[in-house]
């Protein structure tokens, strides 16, 4: 017997007999029925042991889902995410040795009431009594959460000073949850602009420190900018400007 294709030109149509139709697959047919050997190669091919029924048999069974146990799924997760849980865990270590290596946050002064007061005239002659107001506040009211000392300085063009204490005077000490009224001196300058500063009583009572602290650098700026400036002690003031 023949192990060769009796009619090569239609014999090379075997390996796509699958895909045949009609007349051409009929010619096929009868081919196949007359040459072993291309009967044999689609045998082994298409037939019910042949190449691509083994394929699509193994293809199935990876597509099956097989049960995996607890265990081994976390083994596996673990083994191809080990860098990302590495970098988690070096991260979350370094806040913790930041906030363990942080001190506790400064105290600080929360006002509860704050006001100004003003001279006032009347002109007797004016039709509506109206009072006229002085430019400059004669003394500050306000009330503390807890105890606290209070320092008041004036800022003006090229020029800051403190007006409270005046000299070498103590610094003001307020008790917690009670009003107290601080007199101001005088100004310089009517458009100046007052600006108090309050901080714990534990605070210390150097004017030269607190004057440094201010001058150096507040110079006059913004609170925001008195906020990022180092305090005598650490302390953290609680500023507020009157006007």
């Amino acid at each position: 017997m023949t192990t060769r294709c009796v009619d090569p030109k239609l014999g090379v149509k075997v390996l796509s007999y699958d895909l045949l139709e009609a007349e051409e697959r009929d010619e096929v047919d009868e081919h196949l029925k007359v040459c072993v050997s291309c009967r044999d190669l689609v045998e082994q091919t298409f037939g019910n042991e042949g190449a691509l029924t083994e394929l699509e048999w193994r293809a199935f069974k990876a597509t099956q889902r097989r049960s995996v146990h607890t265990h081994e799924w976390i083994a596996r997760r673990l083994a191809s995410l080990w860098v990302p849980v590495l970098v988690l865990v070096v991260g979350i270590s370094a806040l913790l040795l930041y906030v363990a290596r942080r001190g506790p946050d400064p105290e600080r002064v929360e006002l509860l009431r704050l006001a100004t007061f003003r001279e006032a005239t009347l002109d007797s002659l004016a039709a509506v009594a109206v009072p006229n107001l002085a430019p400059a506040p004669t003394s500050v009211v306000l009330r503390t959460d807890q105890d606290a000392i209070a320092l008041v300085y004036e800022s003006g063009d090229e020029f800051l000073r403190r007006l409270i204490p005046g000299g070498d005077a103590a610094i003001p000490e307020l008790s917690a949850q009670e009003t107290h009224e601080l007199a101001l001196p005088a100004l310089e300058s009517p458009a100046s602009r007052i600006l108090l500063v309050l901080a714990p009583l534990s605070a210390t009572r150097v004017l030269a420190d607190w004057d440094r602290a201010v001058f150096e650098r507040l110079g006059g700026e913004s609170e925001e900018d008195a906020e990022r400036s180092g305090w005598p002690l650490g302390v953290t003031p609680t500023l507020r400007w009157l006007k």
